[in-house]
Parts: structure tokens; C-alpha cells; sequence
């Protein structure tokens, strides 16, 4: 089996990867789209001088491949970690129009304690109500669209990729435990009353919010309606999704919606109730772990926060997990206990700016790639029956280490 990797670097806020699974020698391939967007992708950065239509031709080539109608069987699903703009924005532009992905996977809301969904709904209404007052592009419906099936996954589900790879899902958790649920709900009720003070000072209209509210618990009963189901059970048709969306005049879905693309001077409080919701609505992102042979060998922690990565770790056992590769939580910015137990041949951190990246990367890493530093990262794996052999390549620089999995 060969694995490969490719991560690049976009824009100053932005998550890009793409997973490739080769299988039987090319007769059998995945595709894992994990995230990609960036939050004014055509807008050339000050930080790094990247073409963004280099590196969508670039994606498009690696999905889309000249075997591509030569294999027997050729799979492409995306997951995105969280819905933000920057991590979903790219999609429509890297899937082909005339060949729908199988799946799109998305992280769900937990169902109890039930004041953390309303919450969450609260937080999507705010945002809805928002984005009318702001110039914004549908681009979640075109991500939708480029999909079969929409799923939604929690905390110890699974995907078979192959007999011997899997991948598992880490949070959120269909019900937060009550030790931990308090600690959450102290945030989540902190950045509500902020919320509400700036939206009583911006004089957002409460009866369109409600309305909001109302609509966003159709589509949430809807999408939660088979939360007890086994993941294949779980699936609903695009289409059928799109429909509900279309009668309630809204295109959100839980944990879905419109990333801002401009926000003026005169719009500084929507700006501020956008941004704090983005804190609130990070720590339910997707962690997933590809295991190869019950060995983790490529961690994802999404954008989940210090406190979700602790919690996470707070059970694990203390012995050190060797894998191949980490991305960065919240695009380098955040650490925790869970990511102290693995010991990644390579970490990839997509934030540009060096002050934010977090030391805890350099010591358990053999090898930190950064977008600051690098266009493109791209990671060979070849796994035999005892060892991995990695071949990385990040500007012109290549790295090759040997992983025993005996």
C-alpha cells in the first residue's frame, strides 16, 4: 500500500489537504479531501508570494489523475474538520462538476447536555442573521452540491478505508460527559452574553434571529433525526438536504455556514460578534486518526482548542505513539495532552505567521514544515509488513525516515 500527503500553503488563515490511498497497485483508490480554503484565496498574501490557482491545478491534477478512468475503482469523499470559510471555501473550484464525491462528512452537534445544542443553533442563527447585513458568496451550497451523500460523524465512529485502514473519529461526542460538559458550557455561555451585548449595541433585529432559530432546528431535527443509527444508516441524500434548505429560504446546516469575506469599519461590531462565535464553534471540530493495523499512523485534531485537546489526552495512556504525520491543531496555534502522546515523524503547520506557532510541535516532531517556510509539503508512505518508509519532499528538500510498526 502507498499513502501520499500533500499539504500546501494558501493564505494566511487556511487548511489544505489532500490524502491519496493506493491499494492493489493502483487498482483501488481513496481520496480524502481534509479541509481546503482559505479566507480571500484569490487575493495574492503579503506573507507568502503563492499563485492560489497554481495550487488549485495542482490539487485538481493529484484528484484527477490520468488513471483515473483506468481504475477499477477510484473513491473521493470530503471531510471537512469544522465548517469555517478557510477550511471549505476551495472546494467547489478542485472537484470536477461532471464526477460527484461519494461522501461529505461533517462534524455533528452533541445532543446533550441539550443546552450546548441550543447554543450552537443560537450562535448559527446570529451568524445567519449576520451574513444579511454582509455581500457573501453560497459557496457552501456549490461544496453540497459536489456531493452524493452528507454524513454526519461523532467521537467513535468509523470509516473502513481498507481491511487494514481505518479511520477514527476522536470528537465530538454524540453526548458530553457530565465532567467535562460544565466546562464547556462556562465558555459557550461567556461568549453568548458577549454576543448579545454586541447585538443589542449593533441593533440586530431579536425577531429575525428567532426565526433563524426556528428554521436551523428543522434542518438540525432533519440531520439528527438518525443520530442512534450505525454511520451507513446515517447518510442523507445531498439533494434531499438541499430541498429542506431551499424551503427555509437558508443555507446552513448544523455547524455549516458562510465565513465573512469583508467587514468594513462601519460593520466592526459584526466583526467582533463573528469572530467570537468562531472560538465558541472551534472546540466542536472533527479529530480524526488513520490507523494502519490498529497503529496510529496520521493524525488530524481540527481547529479544537487547548482545553478539547487536553480532555482528550486526559484518559489516553502515557506510552509515546509513533506516527507519520500531524497537522497542527487550529493551524499551529493550539496544543494539548492529547497531541503529547504522539511522536510524529513530520508536523505540518499551516499558519504563516512564526509568533503564533506553539513550541510543543518542536519537541515531540523529528521534522516541523510550516507554510511560513514552504509552498508545499508532499509525503511519500510505503507501508510494508514491519516498517514504513517516508519519503518527504518540502522545496526541493527531501526526507526519508524508517517507521518499525512491528
Amino acid at each position: 500500500m502507498n499513502i501520499k500527503i500533500y499539504c500546501w500553503s494558501i493564505r494566511r488563515w487556511g487548511e489544505s489537504t489532500i490524502i491519496v490511498f493506493n491499494f492493489l497497485e493502483k487498482l483501488f483508490k481513496t481520496i480524502h479531501v481534509i479541509d481546503f480554503g482559505a479566507h480571500d484565496p484569490f487575493i495574492v498574501n503579503n506573507y507568502v508570494n503563492n499563485d492560489p490557482d497554481k495550487v488549485l491545478r495542482e490539487a485538481r491534477n493529484i484528484i484527477y489523475t490520468e488513471d483515473f478512468n483506468k481504475t477499477s475503482y477510484h473513491k473521493i469523499e470530503i471531510i471537512i474538520t469544522h465548517l469555517h470559510y478557510d477550511h471549505y471555501s476551495l472546494i467547489p473550484y478542485i472537484i470536477s462538476s461532471h464526477i460527484e464525491a461519494d461522501n461529505l462528512y461533517v462534524p455533528g452537534i452533541p445532543k446533550e447536555p441539550s443546552e450546548i445544542k441550543e447554543h450552537l443553533i443560537y450562535f448559527l442563527a446570529v451568524y445567519e442573521t449576520v451574513f444579511e447585513e454582509l455581500s457573501r458568496e453560497k459557496i457552501l451550497r456549490s461544496v453540497l452540491d459536489k456531493a452524493r451523500y452528507l454524513t454526519v460523524l461523532f467521537k467513535d465512529d468509523y470509516i473502513d478505508i481498507n481491511r487494514d485502514l481505518k479511520m477514527y473519529v476522536k470528537w465530538p461526542p454524540k453526548i458530553v460527559s457530565t465532567d467535562f460538559s460544565d466546562n464547556i458550557l462556562k465558555i459557550l455561555r461567556r461568549y453568548r452574553t458577549a454576543v448579545e451585548e454586541l447585538i443589542n449595541k449593533a441593533g440586530i433585529s431579536r425577531d429575525k434571529i428567532d426565526r433563524k432559530i426556528r428554521s436551523l432546528g428543522k434542518i438540525y431535527e432533519k440531520i439528527s433525526e438518525k443520530y442512534s443509527e450505525e454511520l451507513e444508516k446515517r447518510k442523507i441524500e445531498s439533494s434531499e438536504l438541499r430541498g429542506i434548505m431551499d424551503d427555509e429560504e437558508i443555507y446552513l446546516i448544523p455547524l455549516v455556514y458562510e465565513e465573512r469575506r469583508f467587514c468594513y469599519k462601519k460593520e466592526i461590531l459584526y466583526k467582533r460578534i463573528l469572530k467570537m462565535i468562531d472560538q465558541a464553534l472551534n472546540s466542536f471540530s472533527l479529530a480524526l486518526e488513520y490507523h494502519y493495523n490498529d497503529h496510529p499512523i496520521i493524525v488530524v485534531p481540527g481547529d479544537n482548542s487547548d482545553k478539547i485537546l487536553d480532555h482528550l489526552g486526559k484518559y489516553l495512556k502515557d506510552d509515546m505513539r509513533k506516527i507519520v504525520f500531524l497537522r497542527g491543531a487550529h493551524h499551529g496555534t493550539s496544543y494539548g495532552e492529547y497531541l503529547n502522546i504522539f511522536r510524529p515523524y513530520i508536523t505540518w503547520l499551516s499558519q504563516i505567521s512564526h509568533k503564533k506557532y506553539r513550541d510543543g510541535y518542536w519537541r515531540i516532531s523529528r521534522y516541523v514544515a510550516t507554510a511560513r517556510d514552504s509552498r508545499k509539503l508532499k509525503i511519500d508512505i510505503y507501508v510494508g509488513k514491519k516498517s514504513i518508509n517516508i519519503l518527504a519532499n518540502r522545496e526541493s528538500k527531501d526526507l526519508y525516515f524508517i517507521m518499525s510498526v512491528s
